[in-house]
């Protein structure tokens, strides 16, 4: 889901993202597709949250283990809005492949009643209880890293934030997600299936 908003008729937009996790998606071959995404979509300018696997009744945790989220729930739909006023949905993805292959729709909704309410939803969406935030790592989170190295930390340039029960996490690597599934998007990221995602 991707919300655009034009500011005081300046022709600077904010564009905020908000996909699967890889605690919560059910297609590790698409996270792995969508990875190497992350770092240029960021230095964009582009804001990106990831939803968090789906909270279990009771406690108000997430439950995950060795593959992730048990529930696997997940977003599939894409929806744009633009300036709170043009919604988009259907099941198109922006790719060559939906656009030439797939037989895909997609339904434009010319209702800033309609966009702004959905906008509403993409807001408590990205909520730091329901999703992290995706940043990349400031120098002085990489030096940081850089010193950890020989404890066998993980050397990302991204860090992910979120808040469980009140506190906020920082992470430098996928949270949630498991070592299997961390491990099985990384050998996915070395086969040349980009073309097939």
């Amino acid at each position: 889901m991707a919300v655009l908003n034009a500011h005081d008729n300046i022709d600077i937009r904010v564009v905020k993202v908000l996909t699967n996790s890889l605690a919560a998606t059910d297609a590790v071959a698409v996270q792995a597709g969508y990875a190497p995404y992350r770092m240029p979509m960021l230095k964009a300018g582009v804001e990106l949250y990831e939803f968090k696997p789906v909270q279990a009744e009771g406690d108000g945790r997430a439950r995950t283990g060795l593959f992730g989220s048990p529930s696997r729930a997940s977003l599939h739909a894409k929806a744009y809005m633009i300036d709170r006023s043009i919604l988009v949905i259907g099941s198109m993805n922006l790719d060559s492949r939906s656009a030439s292959l797939n037989t895909e729709l997609a339904l434009v909704i010319y209702s800033k009643q309609i966009a702004n309410e959905a906008a509403q939803l993409f807001d408590n969406g990205v909520a730091p209880a329901r999703a992290c935030r995706v940043e990349l790592a400031s120098p002085a989170v990489l030096a940081v890293l850089a010193g950890l190295k020989s404890t066998g930390s993980p050397m990302s340039p991204l860090i992910w934030s979120t808040e469980n029960d009140g506190v906020v996490h920082t992470y430098n690597f996928d949270p949630q997600a498991g070592l299997y599934r961390n491990v099985l998007t990384g050998l996915f990221m070395l086969l040349p299936v980009d073309s097939q995602l």
